[in-house]
C-alpha cells in the first residue's frame, strides 16, 4: 500500500485508488501517516482534530471514524494498517510506503553522494526525491493543528533538496540549464540568500556578469526591505568575486576551481 501527502492525500494499492472520504477520517489519517510507527494518543488525537473544541461524543465519534477508515483501507484485500494499541492508534509503514519517509531517504542519500563528491548520483537522488511531490502538502486535510505546524516544514524540507540538487549542477557545469529555474525560485523565496548566491554563480558563468550584478541589487532590496538587513558573508563574497571576475568562479569539469554557490561562504 503507498501513501502520498504531499499533495492531495492519496492511497493506492497496486494500481487501485482508495477514496479516503473528505473531512475528518482524512484528518485521522494524515495524522497517524506524520506520525508514521508512532502511537498517537487517542486525547491528542482528538485535540488535533477538533482543535482543542471537541464535542462530547467526541471519542466514540473518532472510534467510527477508524473503523470507516479500517473498511475504506481494508477494500483492496490487505489489511488495514491502523492499529489499536493500548489508549492509542497508530499506522505502520515500510520505508518505501509513504512518500515523505522515502523523500527524506532520497535526501539523505543524495547529500551522502555529494559529500562524496559524486555530483551526478547527487543531482539524480535530490531529482527523484523532488519529482515526489504533487503540490502543497497536506492540501486536502482539514486540520489546521495539523497542517500549520507540518506543511510549513515540509516546504522547507523541498526547498533545502532543491538547493541541493541545484549545488550538484552547478558543480557539473549546468549552470545555463538551472538559470530560469533560480530566476523562478529567487522570486518566489526571495530571502533566502543562498538562492540568490546560486542564481548570481549560474548567471555569471553563462556570461552573463550584468545580470547576475543585477541579481545581487534584487537581493539586497528585498532583505533591506523585509528584514533591514544587508546581505550575509555568502551574497557579499559572490558579489565582490564577480565584480573582480574572479577565476574561482569559472566552470572547468574535473578541476579543483570547478565551483559553486555552496562554497561561497567556506573560507
Amino acid at each position: 500500500m503507498e501513501f502520498g501527502l504531499m499533495g492531495r492525500l492519496v492511497v493506492r494499492c497496486g494500481e487501485t485508488v482508495l477514496v479516503v472520504p473528505p473531512g475528518k477520517q482524512r484528518a485521522v489519517l494524515a495524522v497517524l501517516l506524520i506520525r508514521t510507527g508512532q502511537v498517537v494518543p487517542i486525547d491528542e488525537l482528538i485535540d488535533l482534530i477538533w482543535a482543542g473544541d471537541p464535542p462530547r461524543s467526541a471519542r466514540v465519534t473518532l472510534h467510527n471514524y477508524v473503523r470507516r477508515l479500517r473498511h475504506v483501507l481494508s477494500a483492496a484485500g490487505q489489511p488495514a494498517p491502523v492499529k489499536t494499541s493500548g489508549s492509542g492508534y497508530l499506522v505502520e509503514t515500510a520505508a518505501d510506503e509513504l512518500d515523505v519517509t522515502r523523500f527524506r531517504a532520497l535526501c539523505d542519500s543524495g547529500r551522502k553522494a555529494a559529500d562524496r563528491k559524486d555530483w551526478g548520483r547527487a543531482a539524480a537522488e535530490l531529482g527523484v526525491a523532488l519529482s515526489l511531490w504533487r503540490g502543497q502538502p497536506l492540501m486536502d486535510i482539514p486540520c489546521p493543528r495539523l497542517t500549520d505546524v507540518e506543511a510549513p516544514h515540509l516546504i522547507a524540507m523541498r526547498i533545502a533538496a532543491l538547493e541541493d540538487r541545484i549545488d550538484a549542477d552547478l558543480h557539473r557545469g549546468r549552470h545555463r540549464e538551472v538559470v530560469a529555474e533560480l530566476q523562478r525560485l529567487a522570486e518566489a523565496e526571495p530571502l533566502r540568500e543562498h538562492v540568490h548566491a546560486q542564481l548570481m554563480l549560474a548567471l555569471y558563468r553563462s556570461a552573463r556578469q550584468a545580470d547576475a550584478l543585477a541579481a545581487y541589487q534584487r537581493a539586497r532590496g528585498a532583505l533591506v526591505s523585509e528584514l533591514a538587513l544587508e546581505p550575509g558573508l555568502e551574497l557579499r563574497r559572490m558579489h565582490h568575486q564577480i565584480l573582480n571576475a574572479d577565476p574561482v568562479l569559472d566552470y572547468r569539469a574535473g578541476s579543483a576551481a570547478d565551483y559553486a554557490a555552496g562554497s561561497a561562504g567556506a573560507g
